[in-house]
């Protein structure tokens, strides 16, 4: 569905709070080949109602089945493949079929590199197809404050082919998460990868980003 790259964040903390073994290799395995299959916003032209009114995730599991743990049991007694094998689908330009998808291999991805070497993840059915293959200098900030103090500079060190990265490292559990903000030149659009757990920091950090571009 192109979503948003947060779940990475939180499934892998319940994982870790519940036992379960599961780290961002598993999700570049699982996820990084698996088909967009929604054309909805920010990666298509539709909106939610749009998706709803074609059939919703009922629908759009229903093409992915044979991806899934069909046996799984529900919250409403029946298992999950009995809950989608009659769901329809009522706009295919909505919810496009797995042998035909709105985009190929557009899942969830992890790039590491020396920028991130711990990790990074990226949401490449939103991402601009130039972008996804690009070599350029990043402006890196020593962490929040430095960005903030930055950001508005017209002295700043970078062209309208540079992509501006902060880079920065949060105390989760007692582990160290690798956090990043993309900044995509000409549009209002940011990634954010657990760069806070603050909300008005988070926001205050969004109308920069648009302030800037």
């Amino acid at each position: 569905i192109g979503g948003s790259t947060n779940a990475v964040v939180h499934l892998l903390a319940m994982a870790g709070r519940i036992g379960v073994p599961l780290t961002l290799k598993d999700w570049d395995d699982l996820a990084s080949e698996l088909p967009c299959l929604l054309n909805l916003q920010p990666s298509g032209k539709y909106l939610m109602e749009d998706f709803y009114y074609a059939g919703g995730l009922p629908a759009l599991m229903k093409e992915i089945a044979h991806e899934l743990h069909q046996d799984a049991l529900t919250v409403n007694g029946k298992t999950l493949g009995e809950n989608i094998k009659d769901a329809p689908c009522y706009n295919r330009d909505v919810i496009t079929a797995y042998e035909q998808p709105f985009k190929p291999a557009a899942g969830i991805a992890v790039l590491k590199g020396n920028l991130a070497p711990d990790g990074a993840v990226i949401k490449p059915s939103a991402s601009s197809p130039h972008l996804l293959k690009h070599r350029g200098r990043a402006v890196v900030f020593e962490d929040t404050e430095d960005f903030r103090a930055r950001i508005d500079d017209d002295d700043l060190d970078i062209d309208e082919n540079e992509q501006e990265y902060e880079l920065f490292k949060e105390v989760t559990q007692n582990e160290f998460v690798p956090a990043f903000m993309i900044i995509e030149e000409g549009t209002t659009k940011a990634e954010l990868f657990a760069p806070s757990r603050d909300y008005d920091e988070i926001s205050e950090a969004i109308e920069i980003i648009k302030k800037r571009i």
